[in-house]
């Protein structure tokens, strides 16, 4: 999914009617779940700014706040999503759950370099023994995301 390919660009993907509501959204939850293993969560706390509509796409756009709590308190760094090779959810990172993991969380959509996995990638390698639950065939693509706003 991009929104670069769509027809209507961005109104493709909601904001024409979720667009007015953005002011009154202050947080996004994004939650990576395993691939093999659906219990199997991690979640990071964004803030919302009035670009949260360029995330995942190869607009520039301001950092916001990547934290652990939905108050944007606990261990918290600033991080852009942002298309280019991969997109990369900056600030979100397995380590900080205790996996091994050697990168931020990621995924590859139409107008990234190299959009042979689609997915999300968890960047574990199978480390650990697979603690992460990835399909240990590929090794850390697979998993899948949610994101809510709040």
């Amino acid at each position: 999914m991009s929104y670069e390919d769509r027809p209507g660009g961005v109104a493709a993907h909601g904001s024409a009617r979720l667009g007015p509501a953005l002011p009154g959204f202050s947080v996004a939850r994004f939650s990576i779940i395993a691939e093999d293993a659906v219990d199997q969560t991690a979640t990071w706390f964004k803030g919302v700014d009035d670009e949260a509509f360029v995330w995942f796409s190869q607009t520039p756009h301001a950092t916001t706040p990547v934290c652990e709590d939905p108050e944007l308190m606990l261990n918290c760094s600033e991080g852009t999503i942002l298309s280019n090779s991969s997109t990369s959810l900056q600030g979100m990172h397995l380590a900080d759950y205790g996996y091994g993991a050697s990168c931020d969380i990621h995924m590859r959509i139409d107008v990234d370099g190299g959009a042979s996995f689609s997915a999300v990638c968890s960047c574990t390698q199978n480390q650990d023994n697979n603690a992460w639950g990835d399909d240990a065939a590929d090794g850390h693509w697979g998993n899948g995301l949610e994101i809510w706003l709040r």
